[in-house]
């Protein structure tokens, strides 16, 4: 078996990096916004030392990946699937349906008034007190069940299976007879219901409206892994319809939090910075997972043994407890947080290297909502919550009864 030279750079490095290095670029941008000037009196250098290790370290696991795979690899791998009776167009809308209905539920209004609102810009503005209780409750104080929220984000799991299927689709032997205008039909319901999800989020929603668009983009920009996308993605008109998106966001940061979108990544960015500088100086205990896992409390919530956690001193903080990646680590496991780093990018780039050449379709799957987290990750990164997973395991189950796989392989690296 012929050895394959490891690349220097991996995909999920290159867009670690960048992250990080945008959201320390923002926290010293200046700013006529009064708040987020007085957040950035906070950062200090020990902050920012520790941010640019995270990126050394996540480097470091990312090449370490790339040494381990490139002795398990001689060729890519062609998708030669069949697909079952039950096709994944009929499970996305199901995630649609089941999704938006809770969805309706949780904000707590009629279909009609509800059009209405949006419509007029009310929505947007100010969220129903009612429904902010419903969604910020736990369900021992009224509010709706963790359950029932997490399914709200399954037209997600929709959006992760159908940009799946068409992947497969375009790195299959098999033809499928796939209606392309079909497709795209299904593509833009799907990506309409999550973005309309999304922006009436509650909780961080036009950042989280942001980071899946810019995932879009960033995973059919990579040309290992689906090239004819990459011929697409260079379109003008893809172009024109980022910025479209781009300006919406914009226009709804501005109603609903009176700041436009680079402001509100400017706060964001500099109060992630913050806390980590008022942490690292700061008297608190390790808590040694259970924030960068905060997803675990649930079932331990759920089968009533919570009180086996201990109670932790917390650390300081600015205004917002928030943190972004780089401080729950720290939180999580002080020094130790480098070996953290290392893994996550070990294990990014392994998921990046199986969707390139393995197989299974499943990895495909899987490849979406590690982008989600890693450019999310200047903010609360997103598999603190039950609902990544929900989405991500939602969208396998369903790849999984749409296709059986029969690998065939290439002798050539692509």
């Amino acid at each position: 078996m012929k050895r394959i030279k490891p690349n220097l750079l991996s995909k999920p490095q290159i867009i670690f990096f960048t992250v990080y290095l945008v959201m320390y670029l923002f926290s010293v941008l200046p700013t006529e916004h009064e708040e987020a000037n007085s957040i950035k009196a906070n950062i200090n250098s020990f902050g920012i030392t520790c941010h640019f290790i995270s990126i050394a370290c996540f480097s470091i696991g990312s090449y370490l990946a790339l040494m381990v795979r490139s002795d398990k690899h001689d060729g890519n791998v062609r998708l030669d699937l069949q697909r079952s009776r039950f096709n994944v167009f009929i499970w996305s809308y199901c995630a649609i349906s089941i999704g938006v209905l809770l969805w309706q539920i949780v904000i707590s209004v009629d279909l009609n008034e509800y059009l209405t609102r949006l419509m007029t810009g009310i929505v947007l503005r100010q969220a129903d007190p009612g429904a902010r209780n419903f969604v910020l409750l736990s369900h021992e104080q009224g509010g709706l069940s963790g359950l029932i929220k997490m399914f709200s984000f399954l037209p997600l799991s929709a959006l992760y299976m159908v940009l799946t299927e068409q992947i497969i689709v375009n790195n299959s032997h098999s033809k499928f007879g796939m209606n392309k205008m079909w497709f795209r039909i299904n593509l833009v319901l799907i990506l309409l219901t999550v973005l309309i999800r999304a922006s009436l989020a509650l909780d961080r929603g036009v950042l989280m409206y942001f980071i899946i668009i810019i995932t879009y983009y960033v995973i059919y920009s990579t040309e290992s892994i689906s090239k004819s996308f990459f011929v697409v993605v260079r379109k003008p008109v893809t172009y024109l319809a980022l910025i479209v998106v781009v300006y919406s966001v914009n226009i709804i940061s501005g109603l609903r939090q009176g700041i436009g979108l680079v402001d509100t990544l400017i706060e964001y960015c500099a109060l992630g910075l913050a806390n980590l500088s008022i942490l690292l100086h700061s008297e608190y205990d390790l808590t040694y997972g259970l924030n960068l896992l905060n997803v675990i409390m649930f079932p331990l919530k759920y089968f009533g043994l919570l009180d086996i956690v201990p109670e932790f001193r917390q650390a300081d903080f600015v205004w917002n407890p928030a943190r972004y990646l780089t401080a729950y680590a720290y939180q999580d496991f002080g020094i130790m947080f480098i070996l953290f780093f290392i893994f996550f990018g070990f294990v990014s780039t392994v998921i990046f290297r199986k969707a390139w050449f393995s197989s299974n379709p499943c990895y495909l799957v899987v490849l979406f909502p590690v982008i989600v987290a890693i450019i999310g990750s200047f903010s609360i990164p997103p598999f603190r919550g039950p609902e990544w997973w929900v989405s991500m395991f939602m969208a396998i189950i369903g790849i999984r009864l749409s296709y059986r796989k029969q690998p065939v392989f290439n002798i050539h690296e692509p």
